[in-house]
């Protein structure tokens, strides 16, 4: 699976937002337990492994290659559709972004409990694992 997600000109809103993904074909959605598995593990990533901050495409590219198990994969826009998940966990609190040099940085949010959805995030990540 090829992970480069660099877009060409991606431009942001001053609250962190992709533009581009704000003009997208809204027609990709992802089943719940995928956004909680999605959002468990970027914030994660972010808070365990990072320690801090990151960018989105660096998250991004840790997560297509770390569950590709669970990444879908019936779209030619995966990581297009990925990427604009970014704006869901700004707009849900769940992260924070900040926009440095044209490149949005995410940090956790400290307000969103992290373990509340570790449960139910390892027992998908197992299903999804156990199909693969």
């Amino acid at each position: 699976m090829n992970v480069d997600i660099a877009f060409d000109g991606n431009e942001y809103t001053h609250s962190g937002y992709s533009k581009n993904s704000l003009i997208e074909d809204k027609n990709y959605t992802l089943e719940y337990e995928k956004y909680v598995h999605f959002a468990f593990f970027t914030c994660y990533y972010i808070s365990h492994i990072k320690k801090g901050k990151c960018t989105d495409t660096e998250v991004l590219a840790w997560y297509l290659k770390k569950f590709e198990h669970v990444v879908i994969n019936s779209t030619k826009k995966v990581k297009r559709t990925y990427f604009n998940l970014i704006n869901n966990l700004i707009q849900d609190k769940c992260v924070k972004a900040k926009l440095e040099n044209n490149k949005r940085y995410l940090t956790h949010n400290e307000n969103f409990i992290l373990w509340a959805w570790k449960r139910r995030a390892l027992k998908f990540d197992r299903d999804q694992f156990n199909k693969f």
